[in-house]
């Protein structure tokens, strides 16, 4: 009643017939509480976001030592679970999820998301994975981020120069980690170690 919706449409509606508009919908979720959510399922074709991303991976993957295995966009779990890893860091050792944030906009959904994929991608390993967030550094993600110091602290315990110099040395980065990135910077650093 409180939606304004007939009885019988809402019956076709809840069994999944069609016809129910994004509207229809969003009223019906607000009649019972709550607010409508939509989410994109990746589908078939490079899940990369966009090609600024893909630039990032790749200038990552290049400042790595040759001892580490590296595979970009690997599928964390089994299909029809579509979801892959930006970046997979193996060492015989260690393993670790590299994943590339561009834009923060929710940092609990965010956290949650990726330490879903982390555990997706340990099952599927039979291991631990380590948790490399790296975060395109602007005044618009620290903005966000602020006031999170403490827990990115607690959940994040090694930090970045330590993370830059395993990656470059071929040797265990340890633990999770939490990391500001400047493409400006990792392309020059890039193109001084060549």
């Amino acid at each position: 009643m409180r939606s304004g919706i007939s009885q019988p449409f809402l019956s076709l509606v809840e069994r999944g017939g069609g016809g129910a508009s994004v509207e229809v919908l969003s009223t019906l979720a607000e009649a019972v509480g709550g607010r409508l959510s939509m989410k994109i399922i990746p589908g078939d074709g490079i899940s990369l976001r966009d090609s600024g991303q893909l630039e990032l991976v790749q200038l990552i993957a290049g400042l790595c030592h040759p001892r580490w295995q590296q595979s970009i966009e690997r599928p964390i779990a089994e299909p029809p679970d579509r979801r892959a890893a930006d970046l997979v860091l193996e060492l015989p050792e260690e393993v670790n999820m590299v994943e590339i944030e561009r834009w923060w906009v929710d940092h609990q959904a965010q956290l949650r998301g990726l330490q879903l994929k982390r555990a997706a991608l340990s099952e599927r390993l039979g291991r631990p994975v380590n948790l490399v967030v790296c975060v395109l550094d602007t005044r618009r993600n620290r903005s966000v981020l602020h006031g999170f110091d403490r827990a990115l602290e607690q959940s994040f315990r090694v930090g970045a120069r330590a993370v830059w110099r395993a990656m470059q040395a071929g040797t265990p980065i340890g633990g999770d980690a939490f990391v500001w990135i400047r493409p400006h910077a990792l392309r020059t650093f890039a193109d001084n170690q060549r």
